[in-house]
């Protein structure tokens, strides 16, 4: 197993995605985002994000549709 880090905080989470931290609770509150609730902590695991970051992915149209 490679040795990398699996789980983010909020903070770190930020600072990947450039967002603001009340950007993510907001994510998380209205259930737009994957994470885990570990007691009063969130969590987001790095697997998870970058799948919902390509599920997001919005794709250009091709020229002349």
């Amino acid at each position: 197993m490679k040795n990398k880090k699996r789980l983010m905080n909020v903070r770190e989470l930020g600072e990947i995605l450039k967002l603001k931290i009340p950007s993510i609770y907001g994510l998380c509150y209205h259930k737009k985002i994957p994470y885990v609730k570990m007691g009063h902590s969130l969590r987001f695991d790095i697997d998870d994000i970058l799948k919902w970051i390509k599920e997001c992915k919005v794709q250009p149209k091709g020229k002349g549709k």
